[in-house]
Parts: C-alpha cells; sequence; structure tokens
C-alpha cells in the first residue's frame, strides 16, 4: 500500500550526491553537503570533518576561486554547527559575528525531558574532537539555563544571542573573491534551511529549487510511546520574532526547474549564471 508521502517522493524524485569537495578545470570549487547530522558517530560527521579540514587549510585558494556551490540536494537538515563552520571559512568569523540576529530570542521548555537531552549532548560531544567549541559551549550553556530555570519553578528559559557566546574571531579571513551559490531542492529544511538563511544573510546567491519550509518550533526530540508502535516527536524550544516566518520557505534568485538529479547539467547552468 502506497502513502501519500511515497507517492510525492516517487513523482519529485532527490538528488543524493555524495560527500565530496570537487575543483573543476576554470577553478570553480563544488562541495556536496547532503546532510548536517551532528552525532559524532554518524555518517555525515565522518564525511564533513575531513571537507571542512581541508576548506581551512585550502581556505587562501578558495577564496580566490571563481565561483563556489554549496551544494545542499538531498539535505534535510541535523545541527547548524556546520554551516556556521562552513560560514567562519568562507566569510570568516567576524563576519559572521556582525550580522544581525535571526530573531528576537529563543524559549527552550525548561522540562526534565528536555534538560536530560541536553546533557546527552554535551556528554555525547565533550570528548569529540569533531565536534567544535563553540558548540559544546551552546550544550553546557543551554544545559545549565534551563536546569536553572526549572529551579526557579520557571516554564521557559530565554536563549539570546550573546556576544560573549560567540566564538572569538581570530585573524582576518582571506579576502573573498569567489561568488557563492547555495544549490537547493525542495526538500531542504531544519538546519539546511539555517544554512540557507545564514549563507545568503553573508551574500551568497540562492539557485535552485524552493526549499522546505517549517514552523518556529524546533530541536526535537523523539519520545517512545507506552504502546511501542510509534513515537513522540517534541519540540523542545520556539522561536520568538524569527525573520524568517513559520512555514516559510526560502526562494531561489535563480530557480532551475531542470532535473535536480542530472549534476553534470546543473554544474553548466551555474558556471552561465
Amino acid at each position: 500500500m502506497q502513502t501519500s508521502t511515497h507517492v510525492f517522493a516517487a513523482t519529485a524524485p532527490r538528488a543524493r550526491p555524495e560527500f565530496a569537495a570537487r575543483t573543476f578545470a576554470d577553478g570553480t570549487r563544488w562541495f556536496s553537503l547532503p546532510g548536517f547530522n551532528g552525532d559524532p558517530d554518524s555518517a555525515d560527521t565522518k564525511s564533513l570533518t575531513p571537507i571542512i579540514k581541508s576548506m581551512r587549510k585550502d581556505a587562501i585558494a578558495i577564496a580566490a576561486a571563481p565561483r563556489i556551490v554549496l551544494d545542499l540536494r538531498g539535505n534535510g537538515g541535523g545541527s547548524s554547527d556546520w554551516s556556521y563552520q562552513i560560514a567562519a571559512i568562507l566569510w570568516g568569523q567576524a563576519a559572521v559575528n556582525a550580522l544581525p540576529s535571526g530573531s528576537e530570542g529563543v524559549d527552550w521548555r525548561a522540562s526534565a525531558g528536555n534538560i536530560a537531552t541536553l546533557e546527552g549532548y554535551r556528554t555525547a560531544w565533550q570528548n569529540s574532537a569533531d565536534v567544535s567549541q563553540a558548540v559544546k559551549d551552546w550544550a553546557a550553556r543551554t544545559a545549565k539555563g534551563m536546569t536553572s530555570a526549572r529551579a526557579l519553578g520557571q516554564a521557559l528559559w530565554r536563549e539570546i544571542d550573546a556576544d560573549e557566546a560567540k566564538p572569538a574571531a581570530t585573524g582576518a579571513a582571506p579576502a573573498l573573491k569567489a561568488r557563492v551559490f547555495v544549490l537547493t531542492d525542495w526538500g531542504c529544511g531544519s538546519a539546511c534551511l539555517d544554512a540557507v538563511d545564514l549563507w545568503t544573510a553573508l551574500g551568497g546567491v540562492h539557485v535552485g529549487q524552493e526549499t522546505s519550509a517549517d514552523s518556529l518550533y524546533m530541536d526535537v526530540r523523539q519520545v517512545a510511546l507506552p504502546s511501542g508502535f510509534a513515537r513522540a516527536v517534541i519540540p523542545m524550544k520556539v522561536y520568538r520574532g524569527r525573520k524568517r516566518g513559520s512555514n516559510v520557505p526560502a526562494r531561489p534568485v535563480h530557480a532551475y526547474t531542470g532535473d535536480m538529479r542530472n549534476t553534470d547539467q546543473l554544474e553548466r547552468w551555474i558556471t552561465a549564471l
């Protein structure tokens, strides 16, 4: 029996490229980033870590390329830390820090289950070399904030973009001469959408298909129901005053109407923009 989801997937199949960093004959740098899972043991982390290390090492040459393509086809989200690491390499940490906040703040539900989840993140990440110090600090700060709020009988803990919580900008990034293209398909959501918001705010040009959309309720955890036949998906936080509204997709500057699975055709289209 086919569900409506299966039918839709069959009529709009997604490209699922392998993680890769490629250099074309004309110097174009193409980075295929089909997932942002933040679990240190995940396949995404094992693939993203060497790509990002290589980007840091080769930052000067990348910045001098005629164009950079950040290919998010197949990406359904995960951890936003990956897109922030890439942004810091391409545009510099100072430029990232200087961006205005994307919302008025984030309210976390200070429940025992949510606190346990954040503490679990903190424990899993604290000894991993593949997780940035910024995200380790974020997990510890968020768990501590919710714990304090709960101890005071407060239902919510407000997270705001504080300067002291931002990674220090050490040294200037190479002057970015390349045009940066952010390539998406219809399934881009969650941390993939965060990447689009971040990279385009820094000057990237959104191309490809219109993305998926997300609500203001984010960072979910899952709880098995007593029957054992299903799991409840529980958002742990809500954005207040987010610039991109609830269930609003990101729409490309240059829309692509061809087959998103045809990478060769996409390459020719983007290099002609």
